[in-house]
């Protein structure tokens, strides 16, 4: 009888402690603006609240008729919980895809053991914002400039610098993000990686981009404002805005689908941007990132790998390891198979299926085998630069967006890290950026970004220097590289050193030492 009653009483406390936890990250989520969970606030509040006004209604003033307003907040209630409804039940989809795909663990078997994690995605994903945005995707517009990647490149720094033309010459919108994050939100989608339980159909991709009518809103604006403000020159901020996923550029799978979402819905195809940097330093720079996400990872109590999906020589233990993994033929097949899935060719044409929902496979996410394996994939610039300019080439010439468009010459605009750090080829860069803007835009009606590009050319706006983005956290060991390694690792990656180089003289771009 004891025992019976000390396991009740330990039961008890357990599942009080479980329910103590989850109410703490509820409410602090709410704080840190999240929608579900103030949504979930607001329903019990409101829930309280109406059994009060019914219990009064009820019990202190019987005579009182309260039925119009009960029948109100009874509608009202119910849309809140369809809310809520739907919210947690993409919310939990969310969290085990983000578990088993994107950490690359096991979700943990017991629910006391699944309130840290849980807690963690309830503060970083927007499950209510991705069902508004999914069932507003008709309305939305694409972005213009796709910067992608590489990881560890800068990507993020040059996100940046493009939003702070907002106050010089564009008016420049961010894309919006699965994760409020502070490294990834206002930056990038992780649409066609996967990030969305593997969703990756092309029509789906403009859901992470602002309102057709806030560009409207914006052009007209500018357009009234020289009639307003007649007794002064204006500038026009052309709207322009950008996605900025680093893993787009290594994914063998995301050009096909991009140029596809651009050639459905009959729109210019976007500016690319491909940042660069020495493959070996990119390789270290990532291994200590990824390394430091997967210790991140185990911190929400994340424990066991997911073996079944990635294998047990998942994750590689050395930096060494992971190079020569990632160009084995187990992971090079990977690759292949993941190219082929969306491959616009005479048997299988994706364009022809327009309607037919594209589903990345889970071992396609985020790159092929993972993000580890794609260590030796991403100092493949030459190579993977390549496939962007033949798939948007081929998608030039396929005379879908009018005679003027299939003329233009689209090809992928290329930023070595250091330019980062140089004010002047920093802003050359930029200028070019613009340039390429303006010529866009002219295949479509709008706003000419050629006042704003003038305008940004005889500006002396010094460039300010951004720096979001930590390659590690200060007193952690993960991911270590010492001397010997360094040097190992420089001679794995002397081919792709010299072909990037070569590259870059080709295309006159300075490479700063």
């Amino acid at each position: 009888m004891h025992n019976t009653y000390l396991q009740r009483a330990v039961y008890l406390e357990m599942m009080t402690s479980t329910l103590f936890s989850l109410l703490k990250g509820f409410v602090q989520a709410a704080k840190g603006g999240q929608r579900l969970p103030q949504c979930t606030l607001l329903l019990l509040l409101h829930l309280a609240l109406h059994c009060y006004i019914f219990f009064l209604r009820k019990k202190v003033n019987p005579q009182n008729d309260f039925g119009a307003v009960n029948k109100a907040s009874l509608v009202i209630l119910s849309l809140n919980v369809l809310v809520n409804l739907a919210g947690y039940i993409l919310l939990l989809k969310l969290y085990r895809h983000s578990v088993k795909n994107i950490f690359n663990k096991e979700v943990p078997p017991t629910i006391a053991e699944c309130i840290p994690s849980f807690c963690a995605h309830l503060s970083l994903l927007r499950p209510l914002e991705v069902i508004f945005r999914f069932c507003t995707y008709r309305w939305r517009v694409l972005p213009d400039v796709l910067v992608l990647g590489e990881v560890r490149c800068g990507t993020t720094s040059l996100c940046e610098q493009l939003v702070l033309l907002q106050s010089n010459s564009v008016d420049c919108h961010t894309p919006f993000c699965l994760w409020a994050h502070p490294e990834l939100d206002n930056k990038e989608t992780f649409f066609f990686v996967g990030h969305y339980l593997g969703n990756v159909t092309p029509r789906y991709y403009s859901m992470c981009f602002p309102l057709k009518i806030t560009k409207w809103f914006s052009e007209t604006k500018m357009k009234l404002s020289k009639y307003i403000f007649f007794w002064k020159e204006i500038t026009p901020k052309p709207f322009m805005t950008f996605d900025g996923c680093a893993q787009y550029l290594t994914s063998p799978s995301a050009p096909y689908l991009i140029a596809e979402a651009y050639r459905i819905t009959n729109t210019p195809l976007p500016v690319l941007i491909v940042c660069v940097r020495d493959p070996a330093d990119q390789a270290m720079s990532w291994w200590k990132y990824e390394n430091n996400a997967i210790a991140w990872g185990e911190g929400m109590g994340l424990k066991g790998h997911n073996a079944e999906l990635r294998g047990a020589e998942y994750p590689p233990k050395t930096i060494e390891n992971a190079v020569v993994f990632s160009r084995g033929e187990k992971i090079s097949k990977l690759y292949l198979n993941a190219e082929n899935i969306f491959l616009m060719d005479s048997k299988r044409n994706l364009s022809s299926e327009r309607k037919r929902q594209c589903i990345l496979p889970d071992w396609a996410m985020t790159w092929p085998g993972g993000q580890l394996t794609g260590i030796g994939k991403n100092g493949n610039f030459v190579e993977n630069i390549n496939r962007y300019e033949n798939v948007f080439r081929q998608a030039a010439k396929a005379k879908h967006y009018g005679d003027n468009n299939t003329e233009t010459t689209h090809s992928v605009n290329v930023l070595p890290l250091k330019y980062l750090s140089n004010n002047g080829l920093l802003k050359s860069f930029l200028v070019q950026v613009l340039e390429a803007l303006n010529q866009r835009q002219r295949c479509k009606h709008g706003i000419d970004f050629a006042s704003a590009l003038a305008a940004y050319k005889s500006s002396e706006t010094h460039i300010q220097s951004v720096h979001r983005n930590s390659s590690a956290t200060p007193g952690m060991s993960y991911g270590s590289v010492d001397s010997d390694c360094i040097s190992h690792l420089k001679q794995l990656y002397v081919e792709q050193s010299k072909s990037l180089k070569g590259f870059c003289q080709e295309r006159n771009i300075k490479w700063l030492q």
